[in-house]
Formats: C-alpha cells, sequence, structure tokens
C-alpha cells in the first residue's frame, strides 16, 4: 500500500499546501517546503491571527537545539508582529494527554497546530524485537496498539473541532535512527501516519507532511528531536499552510 503524502501547490514566493490526499508509492515521496521570504508575514488582513502548538517535543523542542530557536521562535520570526503564537505543547505528551492542553488554548486563538503521535508510537517500540515467523503475525502485533491510537487520536480531532477553529496536524517524521532500526521502525511509523492522515481528512484539517520536511540527518538534535535547522523548517511548512488558509 501507498505511503500517504499531501499535494503540494506553487504561489507567489512560497511552496504551498493543500490537504487533498493521494496514495503514492513510497519512492515518489519528496521534499515538499521551500523557504518563505525573509520578513514574510502570515497576513489575514485586518485581523490577527494566533496560532497555538499543542503536542509534544515537536514543538516544545528548546532544550534539545539550545543554543538555536526552537520551533515557535522561528514561527514568531517568520508570521511578523500580527501574529500571536502560543506554545502549548509538553515535551513527553502522549496524545491522550494532549487533550488536555486544549483546556488552554487562549480565547483569542484562530488556529490550531498539532504534533501527536510520536510518543504513542515510540511506546510500542519493543514490538519491532518480538521474535516471529512469519511477517503477518509481525503486522498483527500491531493492531491492538494502533487501534488504541487510533481511538485517542480521533477523540484529540474530535475536542479539537468543537472549538471551531483552524485545525492542521502534522506527520511523525521517521527521525535520526541507528540503521539496524531504521527500516523497521520506517514501517512502523507509516502505520500511525495513516491513522492520522485519515482522522484528518475525516475531519477537515490540513496535514503537514513531517517525513518530507524533516528529511536529513541534520533536521535533528538527537535520534528523535528536530534540531535548530529541522525546527525553521517546521516553522516553516506551518507558516505555508496556515498562510493559504487564511487566504480561503
Amino acid at each position: 500500500m501507498g505511503a500517504l503524502v499531501v499535494d503540494r501547490i506553487s504561489v507567489t514566493h512560497a511552496a504551498q499546501y493543500t490537504t487533498r490526499i493521494q496514495r503514492l508509492h513510497p519512492a515518489q515521496i519528496e521534499p515538499v517546503l521551500t523557504a518563505a521570504p525573509a520578513g514574510a508575514t502570515l497576513d489575514t488582513g485586518a485581523q490577527m491571527s494566533h496560532i497555538v502548538l499543542l503536542g509534544d517535543s515537536v514543538f516544545d523542542n528548546a532544550v534539545y537545539c539550545a543554543p538555536q530557536p526552537d520551533v515557535a521562535s522561528h514561527l514568531r520570526q517568520i508570521v511578523g508582529p500580527r501574529t500571536a503564537v502560543s506554545l502549548l505543547a509538553v515535551d513527553g505528551s502522549i496524545t491522550s494527554e494532549v487533550s488536555g492542553q486544549l483546556n488552554d488554548v487562549p480565547d483569542a486563538a484562530t488556529d490550531l497546530v498539532i504534533s501527536s503521535g510520536g510518543n504513542d508510537a515510540l511506546s510500542h517500540q519493543g514490538l519491532l524485537d518480538l521474535p516471529v515467523d512469519r511477517v503477518a503475525r509481525a503486522l498483527s502485533a500491531f493492531d491492538e496498539p494502533l487501534r488504541r491510537f487510533g481511538v485517542d487520536y480521533r477523540a484529540l480531532l474530535d475536542q479539537a473541532s468543537r472549538t471551531g477553529l483552524r485545525i492542521t496536524v502534522c506527520t511523525i517524521y521517521n527521525g535520526n535512527l541507528a540503521p539496524e532500526i531504521a527500516v523497521a521502525a520506517r514501517i512502523a511509523v507509516a502505520l500511525f501516519n495513516d491513522i492520522i492522515q485519515r482522522a484528518a481528512h475525516e475531519v477537515g484539517a490540513a496535514v503537514i507532511e513531517l517525513r518530507a520536511v524533516c528529511n536529513s540527518q541534520e533536521h535533528y538534535a538527537n535520534p528523535i528531536e528536530p534540531s535548530g535547522s529541522g525546527g525553521a523548517n517546521i516553522a516553516r511548512a506551518i507558516a505555508d499552510v496556515l498562510r493559504v488558509r487564511a487566504a480561503r
């Protein structure tokens, strides 16, 4: 089965994203990020935008990328003074815990950006070491963890949808893992990402494909956390998506 990616469209000065999802072969996945021009802002007219970052250490990465800026700092620099950015994401959060972050969303918020699922996947990494004699048994071992994740992730998006705000979600990136586990981990991540993509489609959320945004070694401060340059890529991807959505 092909991997799920988000279409790319070109507009003046920056690559932008649509939320139309296609099934493509993994070999067809290519980077979908072009840097926004220096000084670009999230221009939504007279109304000020307020972006809220929810989730885990993909956004709450200051401790890992210091002294370089974290994702929120990069995003504030990109979107400019007319757009506020609130960081509610908490390092280590799993999806069932991210729902609680929605209780602290400011009244002035206009956009929710969610990155969740990586820690859920990590909590089941032991499945990669199970001794099995058939591929079918290996895949079946993921059935219950994926079912539980699907329930938790859909509950999170349903709760986010009730705010009436625009929602953008991020897939789980592949990380910068040791070669001996990278292939198996990439396959497992694809299973979790299928749930994220499907749930996002069902609630009308935009999707940022982090496997294409953070796709080289320098984008990671360690095997699973974004570096300063990775955070800059993530921030630009967020700004690009929200700029398109705000213009509609």
